[in-house]
């Protein structure tokens, strides 16, 4: 059996410590030795398979610690999901958020 499909609309705001935000997007190496992203959602609308995700908010946060580029991997990533999440709208984050599941619809 596949990963559930899935879909998230939501409104977000990232940031990360480099004069410019995200240059390793563009193949060029963090301005500051490394690079820390953290993500906010809000998901206005998200169904993971028969879950709903609608309402609930998450918190992804990457840190790349080495100089190279993000493509590059070794990365180290943290998750703080809405406590108002069920255990299965909890999962379906970690899955979504992780990059576990790749694509959506």
């Amino acid at each position: 059996m596949g990963p559930s499909p899935w879909y998230i609309k939501a409104d977000s705001l990232e940031n990360c410590n480099c004069d410019l935000l995200r240059p390793c997007l563009f193949a060029v190496k963090p301005t500051e030795g490394d690079c820390n992203v953290p993500i906010a959602y809000h998901i206005r609308q998200g169904p993971h398979g028969d879950v709903r995700l609608d309402d609930l908010m998450a918190v992804r946060v990457t840190i790349f610690p080495d100089p190279g580029l993000m493509s590059d991997g070794h990365q180290k990533m943290a998750l703080y999901i809405d406590a108002r999440a069920t255990p299965e709208q909890h999962d379906a984050l970690v899955e979504t958020l992780s990059g576990e599941v790749i694509g959506g619809e």
